[in-house]
């Protein structure tokens, strides 16, 4: 458990520009909002500049801590706290102070000088938003969570650094603090420790969870449960962090296998954004013990709705109309493109998007063929799709093509040279599944040589798309594969997650203790 502590009027009762009579108050304007703190600074080093540096440093002795304080930090030391300053103070007190107390890293500023004598301060300032990139950079390399870190402050320049931990502590605070602070304590140090020691055991009973990707880990946070949150972590970085964690919600782009899933011998859950679950070893999570989820439900309307958009963007060539119109080309005549009603669609996977599709389909006044080797002929009827025996034979028989299948050992390059070759003549092909489902190469000399009239792909062999031969044609519609990408389907992920999550706390919650990595002086 991390505790970071603001200094003067906190760990310190004196503040240090209160022992200058021209700058005396000023500090109490900056902590009460009154002024900004980057404002204050500089009309006290106005009213300061030209003091012997010797003076200057000299008041820095009136900054002492609380009676109490050492008793307090040795209580939350006891108690396993890794114990940090953040100060908007000066470094020549502010590294007295840590050693005194023992904090095991501290940020504060610098004052600047010339031949003796004060000029002003060193940037960048450890203003609010500096305080706060103090504690991430804290929770980040060593494995913090936001319900892990405690942080105490007294003015407003300590709300940001609040604003990133699980609980925040006012300290005798100004009133602009006491309003976004979680807890209020006045006048005892040991209080605000027993406070923090009530927080660790309420947290030290949940999971930890390691979060990757871009996902709400607000809403999980929200919802209680123990996070820490990466927008994405390289694979050597992903096997350091994991043996701390007891589930992992992963939205990343490395694959899961063995060497990761072995990395954590208390891993018991990984909890997977999406569809599909090619990017995890899913047998040897299960030799591990560990469970694996998916959310296949979540984005089923997003991505049937996206279907339907790009087999018409593909028909009518609208992104190539608008690029040419926002170019200032005006070519009415250029653009012709085909209807979709009328026309053969053939379904290439009728699972749950497949249906989707098929449902909207039908106001086109479409034919709707399907294959599906895994479906009961009744299933077919129930979504009136007419069954194909064949991958061949739908092929030959459509005009368009959408797949909606799984990548697996099967599925891999399911579309290649042979494939395309039996499909119709100026056929179209849409593709929202796995990219490694279709072969891109072959692909490419179909639609150059116009076998094929065009392409639609959310997804690619490779992500993200690199440039190639795909990109010379002018009848291929791309996305970087935003099939989920709508905001009911990211609502309904979360939600799943935090069902699933919930499950897991349940069953699994461990009291093991947590592991803290001390720090050095920074």
């Amino acid at each position: 458990m991390l505790i970071v502590f603001d200094i003067e009027g906190t760990l310190c009762d004196a503040e240090f520009w209160d022992s200058f009579p021209q700058t005396q108050g000023t500090a109490a304007k900056a902590m009460s909002g009154e002024t900004t703190f980057r404002d204050a600074m500089a009309q006290r080093f106005r009213a300061v500049k030209g003091m012997p540096a010797e003076e200057f440093y000299e008041q820095g002795k009136r900054v002492v801590p609380r009676k109490e304080a050492p008793e307090a930090i040795r209580i939350l030391k006891d108690a396993g706290f890794t114990i940090a300053l953040a100060s908007g103070g000066f470094d020549f007190f502010a590294e007295r102070i840590g050693t005194t107390l023992g904090a095991a890293a501290w940020t504060a500023n610098k004052a600047t000088e010339e031949d003796g004598l004060i000029t002003g301060h060193a940037e960048p300032l450890v203003d609010a938003n500096a305080k706060r990139a103090f504690v991430e950079r804290l929770q980040e390399e060593f494995g913090f969570t936001r319900a892990e870190t405690i942080v105490v402050g007294d003015g407003a320049n300590d709300a940001e650094m609040m604003n990133a931990a699980g609980l925040s502590i006012a300290f005798n605070a100004k009133p602009v603090l006491e309003v976004v602070a979680n807890v209020k304590v006045r006048g005892d140090l040991c209080e605000v420790a027993r406070k923090s020691i009530e927080h660790k055991e309420k947290i030290s009973g949940k999971p930890r969870v390691l979060v990757v990707g871009n996902i709400n880990a607000e809403k999980l946070e929200n919802n209680g449960f123990n996070v820490a949150a990466y927008g994405d972590l390289p694979r050597d970085k992903l096997l350091q962090l994991l043996p701390a964690f007891d589930a992992l919600v992963y939205r990343g782009n490395e694959k899961l296998d063995a060497e990761i899933l072995d990395a954590s011998s208390r891993l018991r859950l990984v909890a997977r954004f999406g569809v599909g679950l090619d990017h995890i070893d899913v047998k040897h999570a299960e030799k591990r013990g560990i469970r694996v989820v998916n959310t296949p439900t979540a984005s089923t309307e997003s991505v049937a709705e996206l279907t339907i958009g790009l087999m018409l963007s593909l028909l009518r060539r609208i992104p190539q109309a608008h690029a040419s119109t926002a170019g200032g080309e005006w070519r009415k005549n250029y653009f012709t493109g085909v209807e979709l009603g009328g026309k053969t669609v053939g379904i290439v996977g009728v699972g749950r998007i497949g249906r989707a599709v098929a449902r909207r389909l039908k106001a086109f006044g479409v034919k709707i063929v399907g294959f599906d080797p895994f479906l009961h002929p009744e299933d077919f009827k129930d979504v009136g799709v007419e069954q194909k025996n064949s991958l061949e034979e739908l092929l030959g028989e459509s005009d368009i093509v959408t797949l909606h299948v799984p990548l697996t050992s099967e599925t891999n390059k399911l579309l290649d040279r042979r494939r395309i070759a039996t499909m119709r003549d100026g056929a179209f092909l849409v593709n929202t599944s796995r990219g490694k489902v279709v072969d891109s190469i072959a692909l490419a000399e179909a639609l150059e040589c116009g076998k094929l009239a065009g392409a639609a792909l959310d997804v690619f062999e490779e992500e993200p798309l690199q440039r190639g031969k795909l990109h010379e044609l002018d009848n291929v519609v791309f996305t970087p594969h935003i099939g989920a990408s709508t905001l009911e389907a990211q609502a309904r992920i979360e939600n799943e997650i935090v069902r699933v999550l919930t499950e897991f706390e349940a069953s699994h919650a461990t009291t093991k203790p947590v592991t803290q990595n001390s720090l050095a002086f920074a």
